[in-house]
């Protein structure tokens, strides 16, 4: 049984791309303008306020390092902006690329879904019902998505062969 997890090649990419320059520019920002004096909250509510986006600039910075999808042993592991969704190999009835449709394009309302890709994986639970999931965790292009579909296809083919 394999001990270390390894990320499927270019997992969470997208998810880099996107929060290292947006957060790390912002934060940067906030911090030599309040260490300059120049932007030093007055009162209570607003220090707090403050605090409160920066603290969560910051998970999201270091969050958006650990973020995609990763094989380890018998466990499929999605790391995405809020959670993180362990599945057995065995409770993987399906997987497929699907078109992206969320906060970052209004729904698929622009079309921007057939350049945006999820993975989707049908998830038996306990009880035998099976769930479609669709993890921010692996939002990336059609090149990279048919790239991971390939590596997960190997290692769920490789169980059945074992």
């Amino acid at each position: 049984m394999e001990k270390v997890m390894r990320r499927v090649a270019h997992s969470g990419n997208t998810a880099r791309w996107i929060a290292l320059p947006l957060y790390s520019t912002t934060l940067s920002v906030i911090l030599l303008n309040l260490l300059s004096g120049t932007a030093v909250p007055r009162t209570l509510p607003a220090g707090m306020i403050l605090g409160v986006v920066v603290s969560a600039m910051g998970y999201f910075l270091m969050r958006s390092l650990f973020m995609g999808i990763y094989i380890n042993g018998q466990v499929l592991v999605v790391r995405s902006w809020f959670r993180t969704s362990r599945w057995n190999r065995a409770a993987i009835t399906s997987y497929r690329v699907v078109s992206y449709e969320g906060f970052l394009n209004a729904g698929n309302l622009d079309g921007s879904g057939r350049f945006l890709k999820v993975m989707a994986f049908g998830i038996r639970d306990d009880e035998g019902s099976v769930r479609l999931r669709r993890p921010l965790g692996t939002l990336c292009g059609p090149t990279r998505a048919a790239q991971q579909t390939r590596e997960i296809s190997a290692w769920l083919e490789g169980a059945a062969h074992a």
